[in-house]
Protein backbone atom coordinates (compact mmCIF):
# COMPACT_ATOMS: atom_id res chain seq x y z
CA UNK A 1 0.00 0.00 0.00
CA UNK A 2 1.15 3.53 -0.64
CA UNK A 3 0.74 6.89 0.99
CA UNK A 4 0.55 9.66 -1.62
CA UNK A 5 1.08 13.28 -0.61
CA UNK A 6 0.37 16.26 -2.83
CA UNK A 7 2.47 19.39 -2.43
CA UNK A 8 0.57 22.65 -2.72
CA UNK A 9 1.26 25.47 -5.17
CA UNK A 10 4.00 26.96 -2.95
CA UNK A 11 6.11 23.84 -3.55
CA UNK A 12 9.05 22.68 -1.45
CA UNK A 13 12.04 24.76 -0.38
CA UNK A 14 15.44 23.52 -1.57
CA UNK A 15 17.74 21.96 1.11
CA UNK A 16 14.96 21.88 3.72
CA UNK A 17 14.35 18.79 5.83
CA UNK A 18 10.71 17.73 5.79
CA UNK A 19 9.41 15.26 8.35
CA UNK A 20 6.25 13.27 7.82
CA UNK A 21 4.56 11.66 10.80
CA UNK A 22 1.68 9.26 10.48
CA UNK A 23 -0.09 7.16 13.10
CA UNK A 24 -0.85 3.62 12.01
CA UNK A 25 -2.80 0.96 13.86
CA UNK A 26 -0.91 -2.32 14.01
CA UNK A 27 -2.80 -5.48 13.09
CA UNK A 28 -3.49 -8.15 15.72
CA UNK A 29 -1.39 -10.71 13.83
CA UNK A 30 2.40 -10.75 13.72
CA UNK A 31 4.28 -9.49 10.70
CA UNK A 32 7.77 -8.39 9.69
CA UNK A 33 8.51 -5.02 8.19
CA UNK A 34 8.72 -4.87 4.43
CA UNK A 35 11.07 -2.78 2.34
CA UNK A 36 10.00 0.87 2.46
CA UNK A 37 10.51 3.04 -0.63
CA UNK A 38 10.26 6.76 -1.28
CA UNK A 39 9.75 8.29 -4.70
CA UNK A 40 8.70 11.61 -6.12
CA UNK A 41 7.31 12.99 -9.36
CA UNK A 42 6.51 16.47 -10.43
CA UNK A 43 3.77 17.78 -12.64
CA UNK A 44 3.32 21.15 -14.22
CA UNK A 45 5.52 22.91 -16.79
CA UNK A 46 8.83 21.54 -15.50
CA UNK A 47 8.10 17.91 -14.73
CA UNK A 48 10.63 15.45 -13.32
CA UNK A 49 10.72 12.10 -11.60
CA UNK A 50 12.87 10.83 -8.72
CA UNK A 51 13.45 7.10 -8.94
CA UNK A 52 12.27 5.06 -5.98
CA UNK A 53 14.84 4.92 -3.21
CA UNK A 54 15.00 2.26 -0.49
CA UNK A 55 14.63 3.85 2.94
CA UNK A 56 17.14 2.96 5.65
CA UNK A 57 15.83 0.54 8.26
CA UNK A 58 16.89 0.53 11.92
CA UNK A 59 19.05 -2.42 12.98
CA UNK A 60 16.75 -3.09 15.96
CA UNK A 61 13.87 -5.21 14.66
CA UNK A 62 11.23 -3.66 16.93
CA UNK A 63 11.94 -0.16 15.52
CA UNK A 64 11.27 -1.15 11.91
CA UNK A 65 7.99 0.25 10.52
CA UNK A 66 4.91 -1.91 11.04
CA UNK A 67 6.83 -4.83 12.56
CA UNK A 68 4.38 -6.56 14.87
CA UNK A 69 5.18 -9.35 17.32
CA UNK A 70 2.82 -12.21 18.13
CA UNK A 71 0.67 -11.50 21.17
CA UNK A 72 2.60 -12.92 24.12
CA UNK A 73 3.26 -12.73 27.82
CA UNK A 74 6.24 -10.47 28.54
CA UNK A 75 6.48 -11.84 32.06
CA UNK A 76 4.56 -14.15 34.34
CA UNK A 77 5.00 -15.62 37.80
CA UNK A 78 3.04 -17.40 40.50
CA UNK A 79 4.10 -17.64 44.17
CA UNK A 80 2.46 -19.19 47.22
CA UNK A 81 2.18 -18.09 50.84
CA UNK A 82 2.32 -21.52 52.54
CA UNK A 83 3.95 -24.89 51.81
CA UNK A 84 2.29 -26.59 54.81
CA UNK A 85 -0.31 -29.41 54.59
CA UNK A 86 -3.98 -28.52 55.08
CA UNK A 87 -3.17 -24.79 55.34
CA UNK A 88 -4.87 -22.02 53.43
CA UNK A 89 -2.44 -20.99 50.71
CA UNK A 90 -2.71 -17.59 49.00
CA UNK A 91 -1.34 -17.69 45.47
CA UNK A 92 -0.25 -14.48 43.75
CA UNK A 93 -0.25 -14.46 39.95
CA UNK A 94 1.60 -11.61 38.22
CA UNK A 95 1.90 -11.00 34.49
CA UNK A 96 2.45 -8.49 31.70
CA UNK A 97 1.56 -8.85 28.02
CA UNK A 98 2.91 -7.17 24.90
CA UNK A 99 -0.61 -6.19 23.81
CA UNK A 100 -3.49 -4.46 25.53
CA UNK A 101 -6.15 -6.83 26.77
CA UNK A 102 -9.68 -5.75 26.03
CA UNK A 103 -12.44 -5.83 28.62
CA UNK A 104 -14.10 -9.24 28.94
CA UNK A 105 -10.78 -11.06 28.34
CA UNK A 106 -10.40 -14.37 30.20
CA UNK A 107 -7.07 -15.34 31.79
CA UNK A 108 -6.52 -19.03 32.53
CA UNK A 109 -4.04 -20.28 35.12
CA UNK A 110 -3.59 -24.05 34.87
CA UNK A 111 -1.37 -26.75 36.39
CA UNK A 112 -2.44 -26.10 39.98
CA UNK A 113 -3.03 -29.77 40.73
CA UNK A 114 -3.42 -31.28 44.20
CA UNK A 115 -5.40 -28.66 46.10
CA UNK A 116 -8.19 -29.82 48.39
CA UNK A 117 -10.33 -26.78 47.49
CA UNK A 118 -13.56 -28.00 45.84
CA UNK A 119 -14.82 -26.74 42.47
CA UNK A 120 -16.52 -23.35 42.62
CA UNK A 121 -17.84 -20.83 40.11
CA UNK A 122 -17.26 -18.08 42.72
CA UNK A 123 -13.59 -18.21 43.79
CA UNK A 124 -12.79 -14.86 45.45
CA UNK A 125 -10.17 -12.83 43.55
CA UNK A 126 -8.17 -9.97 45.05
CA UNK A 127 -6.29 -7.73 42.66
CA UNK A 128 -3.39 -5.43 43.30
CA UNK A 129 -1.06 -3.32 41.25
CA UNK A 130 2.67 -3.96 41.36
CA UNK A 131 3.22 -1.00 43.72
CA UNK A 132 0.88 -2.58 46.27
CA UNK A 133 -2.04 -0.17 45.83
CA UNK A 134 -5.23 -2.20 45.50
CA UNK A 135 -7.30 -1.94 42.35
CA UNK A 136 -10.45 -4.03 42.65
CA UNK A 137 -11.68 -2.98 39.21
CA UNK A 138 -9.11 -4.69 36.95
CA UNK A 139 -10.48 -8.22 37.51
CA UNK A 140 -13.99 -9.45 38.19
CA UNK A 141 -14.17 -10.20 41.94
CA UNK A 142 -14.96 -13.91 41.50
CA UNK A 143 -13.65 -16.55 39.11
CA UNK A 144 -14.17 -20.20 38.24
CA UNK A 145 -12.02 -22.83 39.98
CA UNK A 146 -11.79 -26.47 38.84
CA UNK A 147 -10.05 -28.80 41.32
CA UNK A 148 -9.92 -31.77 38.92
CA UNK A 149 -8.28 -29.66 36.20
CA UNK A 150 -6.22 -27.55 38.62
CA UNK A 151 -7.42 -24.50 36.70
CA UNK A 152 -8.60 -20.99 37.54
CA UNK A 153 -10.31 -18.75 34.96
CA UNK A 154 -10.25 -15.03 35.76
CA UNK A 155 -12.11 -12.36 33.80
CA UNK A 156 -11.11 -8.74 33.21
CA UNK A 157 -13.81 -6.41 34.45
CA UNK A 158 -15.59 -5.07 31.36
CA UNK A 159 -17.75 -2.72 33.45
CA UNK A 160 -14.77 -0.89 34.92
CA UNK A 161 -12.25 -1.08 32.07
CA UNK A 162 -13.36 0.99 29.13
CA UNK A 163 -10.06 0.57 27.25
CA UNK A 164 -8.61 -2.61 28.73
CA UNK A 165 -5.14 -3.08 30.15
CA UNK A 166 -1.94 -1.35 29.03
CA UNK A 167 0.64 -3.33 27.06
CA UNK A 168 3.82 -3.91 29.09
CA UNK A 169 2.21 -3.01 32.42
CA UNK A 170 2.34 -5.48 35.30
CA UNK A 171 -0.89 -6.81 36.76
CA UNK A 172 -1.46 -9.26 39.58
CA UNK A 173 -4.24 -10.98 41.46
CA UNK A 174 -4.48 -13.30 44.44
CA UNK A 175 -6.72 -16.21 45.36
CA UNK A 176 -6.65 -18.77 48.14
CA UNK A 177 -6.61 -22.57 47.91
CA UNK A 178 -6.34 -25.15 50.68
CA UNK A 179 -3.22 -27.30 50.55
CA UNK A 180 -3.78 -31.08 50.51
CA UNK A 181 -3.32 -33.33 53.55
CA UNK A 182 0.12 -34.91 53.95
CA UNK A 183 0.79 -38.17 52.15
CA UNK A 184 0.23 -41.24 54.38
Amino acid sequence: KSLVLTVGDAGLVDSTLYVLRATLINPLRSQNSRQVLISMRSGGTCSWNFSACVMEMPSERFLRPVTVDCPAFVSGSVVQSSPYPCELNTLTVSFATNIWLSPLTYITVSGLMGSSTPDTPAMQIFSQSMNGVGDQTIFVGTSTWSRREGMLVVELNGNALTRGTVAGSNYSFQFTLRNPAPAQ
